[in-house]
């Protein structure tokens, strides 16, 4: 029994490594030559080759039209003296690009940036026949807090100034464009234009607000100030403003005004504004669109 239990022992051994044996062997066919059955590889694939593109630089007028038409209602606030700037492409009236809420917080006219900004290669980029800046030279300031506005949800790239699509400045009566030098501001100083928007400007209370009472007592209340005519001028120098205001044709004003609630007004479409001998900004206080008259 014990010599018979060997044999079975030996022979379930064996056995065991037969099989082993066959299994590898299986293997090994498998891995080599596909054994009873081919395999067929996938084809090898082309690279895709790259296909070059042009890049068409939209022209101008167009892309106005086209951020014209992309206008959703935006909220700007903590605006006050803070600083922002207008790149206008020019194609009859201005298609007016401005920076607020962009570039920098705190400041969406960097100065560095600014200065950068080449008008004539960007009136050739966009086929047009002027790409001006607002101000010329120098930055503007906010004096006003809150500006909601309808802009453009398309940003666009000026020489590296972010600025979004927000309204068009009507052109001379001659079709050409406003000049807005620190020279062409006499020619402009104390007229009124017409800006076109749908905005809601708001002067929070407790705040001073910056207001000419022209001759006819039409109210117009700053909403921006500049330095590009008067390098020296800062948001603290406004409240003594009048001061500096040589040129307020007979029987205008200036006056200072600390609110006792919000002022705001609210604009869609055509809004009269005019600018000061220093290239300050002002809207129309206008009945039924103004909350009220400050």
């Amino acid at each position: 029994m014990k010599s018979f239990g060997k044999l079975i022992q030996s022979g379930s051994m064996r056995k065991s490594l037969g099989i082993l044996l066959i299994a590898s062997s299986l293997i090994l066919c498998i891995v080599i030559a596909g054994c009873t059955q081919a395999q067929t590889l996938p084809a090898p694939t082309a690279k895709p080759t790259a296909v070059p593109t042009t890049v068409v630089p939209i022209n101008g007028c167009d892309m106005n039209a086209q951020d014209k038409a992309s206008m959703a209602f935006m909220n700007n606030t903590n605006l006050r003296n803070v600083s922002f700037c207008e790149i206008i492409v020019w194609c009859g009236d201005g298609g007016t690009y401005n920076t607020m809420s962009l570039n920098a917080k705190g400041d969406s006219c960097p100065e560095s940036i600014f200065l950068g900004i080449n008008k004539t290669e960007l009136a050739i980029q966009y086929q047009v026949s002027s790409v001006g800046t607002n101000p010329d030279t120098g930055r503007k300031w906010w004096s006003a807090d809150e500006f909601d506005a309808m802009q453009s949800t398309t940003v666009r790239d000026f020489d590296g100034m972010k600025a979004r699509y927000s309204g068009d400045t009507g052109a001379t009566p001659s079709g050409e464009p406003q000049d807005l030098s620190a020279e062409g501001i006499p020619a402009m100083m104390y007229q009124p234009i017409t800006f076109y928007r749908t905005s809601t400007l708001i002067w929070e209370k407790g705040q001073p607000v910056f207001i000419i009472d022209d001759a006819n007592g039409t109210t117009w209340v700053n909403k921006n100030f500049q330095n590009g005519v008067d390098p020296t001028l800062t948001y603290k120098g406004m409240s003594t403003l009048g001061s500096r205001l040589n040129s307020l044709p007979p029987g205008w004003k200036f006056r200072t005004v600390i609110l006792k609630e919000d002022l705001v007004f609210k604009a869609d479409g055509a809004w009269p504004i005019m600018w000061d001998e220093l290239g300050g900004a002002y809207d129309q206080a206008v009945p039924g669109k103004a909350n009220y008259i400050p």
